[in-house]
């Protein structure tokens, strides 16, 4: 017997932006981009740094990331609207 999928008109999109590589010039290179009040570190790596409902906007904070030297993957998951 095989695993049931939830109904796909169910599922919510949402897009993570996940920082993989700091830039050049280290976690202060992101301050314009993502401001933080503390430095992210390698051993933080991969870290997500943001989650939303909108693809435009994912990719446009990962340009943003790429344009100062960081390199980030996107990443969809689907979950059910209780799971958001």
């Amino acid at each position: 017997m095989g695993v049931i999928d939830p109904l796909p008109e169910l599922l919510t999109p949402r897009w993570r932006v996940v920082l993989v590589r700091l830039p050049p010039g280290g976690s202060a290179a992101l301050q314009p981009v993502l401001p933080r009040e503390r430095p992210i570190t390698e051993d933080e790596l991969p870290l997500v740094l943001r989650v939303v409902p909108d693809p435009e906007m994912a990719r446009d904070t990962a340009h943003r990331l790429r344009l100062v030297g960081a390199v980030v993957a996107l990443l969809e998951e689907n979950s059910l609207p209780e799971h958001s």
